[in-house]
């Protein structure tokens, strides 16, 4: 069996790196229910059972952006993100 390409993670961090997309079509974003508001999407990213709350958002791009830089401050190599990760700049390690 072929594992030489397979990195050890946890079930959180192997979950982490799972797609998954809201009502508003991308991953930690989610539509407040008073969308009368004048920022109705908020970005939420949660790790080991919390929410971690990145703001809110007028539109759901803005959303997804911010849930994606969450996301890898949080998950790290793990995280799955709406865009490219090579848009984001990388935190050194």
């Amino acid at each position: 069996m072929l594992r030489d390409n397979l990195r050890p993670a946890t079930y959180s961090q192997n979950n982490a790196n799972k797609k998954g997309y809201s009502s508003s079509g991308y991953k930690y974003v989610y539509q407040m229910k008073d969308a009368s508001r004048n920022k109705p999407f908020r970005a939420e990213v949660r790790k080991d059972g919390v929410a971690h709350h990145g703001g809110t958002f007028r539109t759901p791009e803005e959303a997804a952006r911010a849930g994606d830089i969450l996301a890898i401050e949080l998950h790290g190599e793990f995280a799955y993100t709406n865009f490219p990760k090579e848009n984001y700049k990388q935190p050194n390690t």
